[in-house]
């Protein structure tokens, strides 16, 4: 277990993070400095320019198997010195330049009224599209204007669950069956009493089957609000079902409500029940969901229970293939490791700093490369992140490569969305060096040092969830910093002059650590209950054990209604392993993996 922190945060933690804040550290690849050479400077990488023609144009590469093509390019390269732009030729790179100061001084204002009508111009003018040209119209918003609109629809929103609570009421479900599964759930909120509630439920579920009627699932869920009491969820179990029988089709609501059966089954030890249902979620759930993986885990553990090899064998096989850094399959890796062990897996990647022919994303790179040799990061991650919508067609090493360019934009969250995204294309881009981009760390402080009795590798794999590493982080709550910090919070412990003083990563680390170590002395060192208590707070984590009194932790974990929380704590968990995987010897004999893991997580415990 976690032992209790009895001391201030120590300074050692504090050269774990801040350090290396503005740029990581990657212990397996070059560092970020000397920085990339100026344009008309000879490029520093060792890649020539008739490997960038072959990597562009394979149909002009030479049949030489020892040669190192384009496409084989290593992460390593890139997140050293290597731009696409460097193999470029000197005229080319110098009339981007020249766009990209034009551009910069656009956005700065400082270009003078003809100058500006001269760019615009210029961009109208051509017919292939012109480096910049798309981003020089900013997008204007009114914030006054929004914050109106949300008032507004927030009072609508309650005048409309108020009427949908009095037609529960009044059992005239027909009028229901438009209203969307969010709202009938406000509308539940309205009914407290557990008389009324039991009133409608009887008429609920006597009615016959209405298809496409949201009632059951919301009744269902609104079940589980008086667990553990048996009647309470064999009603819930009963609305599940009935729900199924309404299904018109595949949404989040019918996933959902499949996963609860399952889980309700699960915990009443009747895999038999559960296993239908957890097939349909793994085969029908979407990549952006969380049900297909939660699926496979327990589909996987029903497979051992019943002794049923096959549902195991596919269940783990699709979850490595599919979620291989999901929690669900670190679990299962405990015991069986997956492809994607850090102890088995590659050093280096190879990734692609361009698609192959004319496709019109590749000057988009171009731009953020030449912003990058410019020194401006800050309008580099500007343009990426407007790119969101056209990253999915990237292929998966263009992908690596983008990623391993937001080491220099100081973008980590941009980097783990563009690494999940390319690992799940592409397994065979796993590697040492592109795990710890994926996970990093901002020191080479020895991970087995104990600090202020809070272990770092848990410490690091909080600030990863909550803040990405940006200590100038806020979140819409009003949470700042390093560790995600509510200035009331820290009001208790610590003396604060400024919530501002949350941005200063010492103060942020130091209150951060005191309120993480009561929360930890507070569940007897559980971390998985610490985490859910930081995120949702003590009350709902209180309320939630006495709903689901299992004992199987993963279990629990799955049961904790909030999405949210249930990500957050899953996510850190996952953390945990893969930083203590990749920076720690104390995963070095296999049999001792869950025993080391388990002092810290309940989840890792055999």
């Amino acid at each position: 277990m976690i032992r209790h922190q009895k001391t201030i945060f120590s300074a050692a933690l504090l050269a774990l993070l801040s350090s290396g804040l503005q740029k990581l550290s990657v212990a397996a690849v070059e560092p970020l400095t000397p920085p990339p050479s100026l344009p008309g400077q000879s490029p520093t990488s060792s890649i020539t320019r008739q490997e960038i023609i072959e990597d562009f144009h394979p149909e002009t590469a030479k049949t030489n198997p020892h040669q190192k093509s384009g496409s084989e390019r290593l992460l390593s390269e890139v997140t050293g010195y290597f731009l696409g732009i460097d193999q470029e030729t000197p005229e080319s790179r110098q009339d981007l330049t020249n766009r990209a100061l034009l551009y910069l001084r656009y956005k700065k204002n400082t270009l003078s009224r003809s100058e500006k009508a001269s760019l615009l111009n210029s961009c109208s003018s051509k017919l292939e599209p012109q480096a910049f040209c798309q981003d020089l119209s900013p997008t204007p918003h009114s914030q006054g204007q929004h914050g109106k609109k949300d008032r507004l629809s927030k009072q609508r929103g309650e005048k409309s669950a108020k009427q949908n609570a009095h037609r529960i009421q009044a059992g005239d479900f027909e009028s229901l069956k438009s209203v969307s599964q969010d709202d009938l759930r406000e509308a539940l909120k309205k009914i407290r009493e557990v008389a009324e509630l039991d009133s409608i439920l009887k008429k609920v579920l006597q009615a016959k089957p209405q298809p496409g009627s949201p009632l059951s699932a919301a009744f269902g869920f609104k079940m589980e609000e008086f667990l553990p009491n048996d009647t309470a969820r064999k009603s819930a179990i009963q609305l599940y079902e009935k729900a199924i029988q309404e299904e018109t089709g595949i949404d989040e609501t019918t996933l959902k409500v499949r996963l609860r059966l399952s889980l309700l089954k699960i915990w009443e030890n009747d895999c038999p029940a559960a296993l239908p249902h957890l097939k349909f979620l793994s085969e029908n759930s979407t990549p952006t969901t969380d049900f297909a993986p939660r699926a496979l885990f327990w589909k996987h553990q029903c497979g051992i229970q019943l002794k049923k090899s096959e549902d195991s064998t596919e269940a783990k096989k699709a979850l490595f293939q599919r979620y291989p850094f999901s929690l669900q399959s670190v679990l299962i890796q405990m015991d069986e490791p997956s492809p994607t062990s850090p102890h088995t897996t590659r050093i280096d990647s190879p990734t692609q700093a361009r698609i192959q022919g004319t496709h019109p994303f590749n000057l988009r790179i171009r731009e953020i490369e030449v912003l990058l040799k410019l020194r401006e990061p800050g309008y580099a991650r500007q343009l990426l992140n407007r790119s969101e919508t056209q990253l999915d067609a990237v292929p998966a090493r263009v992908k690596l490569y983008l990623a391993a360019l937001t080491l220099r934009m100081d973008d980590s969250i941009r980097r783990f969305k563009l690494l999940s995204s390319a690992f799940r294309e592409d397994p065979n881009l796993i590697s040492k060096t592109s795990l710890e981009l994926f996970y990093p760390r901002k020191t080479d402080l020895t991970p087995q040092q104990k600090v202020g009795s809070l272990d770092p590798m848990l410490v690091l794999s909080l600030i990863r969830q909550e803040s990405a590493f940006n200590i100038r982080a806020r979140s819409p709550a009003g949470a700042m910093g390093l560790m995600q910090i509510m200035p009331k919070t820290a009001r208790r412990f610590h003396r604060m002059k400024n919530p501002n003083q949350l941005y200063n990563p010492t103060f942020n680390l130091e209150v951060g650590s005191r309120y993480f170590s009561k929360l930890l002395r507070n569940y007897d060192g559980d971390a998985e209950l610490a985490l859910a208590a930081y995120n949702a707070g003590p009350k709902r984590v209180e309320e939630w054990l006495k709903r689901y009194p299992v004992k199987d932790r993963a279990l629990f974990i799955d049961l904790i209604p909030f999405k949210e929380t249930r990500d957050y704590v899953s996510s850190i968990a996952r953390n945990y392993f893969w930083y203590v995987s990749l920076y720690s010897d104390r995963l070095n004999k296999p049999t001792e993996g869950r025993k080391e893991l388990g002092k810290v997580f309940n989840l890792f415990k055999s």
